[in-house]
């Protein structure tokens, strides 16, 4: 089964949930408002074509991957940091 990214749009809570692509939630784990989550773009690991003459290793692409998410991460921890310090 695929592995989709929520948001609510009340607490900004970012999570991800296993389900068929039938399947609907409805409800944020965190702070439990119905109605208020959305699926956020999600990006696959990049295939490589090899008829562009791009030498990606698979490694490369993952660990490419790996920081672009790590970036995203810090920003979002730093986004929640000053909601909480105008709480």
């Amino acid at each position: 089964m695929p592995t989709y990214v929520y948001k609510c749009s009340d607490c900004n809570h970012l999570f991800e949930a296993v389900h068929s692509y039938k399947d609907r939630l409805d409800e944020c784990p965190s702070c439990k408002s119905i109605g208020k989550i959305s699926k956020q773009f999600n990006t696959p690991i990049q295939i490589v074509n090899h008829n562009t003459g791009v030498k990606n290793k698979a490694g490369t692409v993952v660990n490419r991957e790996i920081r672009k998410y790590k970036e995203q991460i810090k920003e979002y921890n730093k986004n929640m940091k000053k909601e909480n310090n105008k709480k």
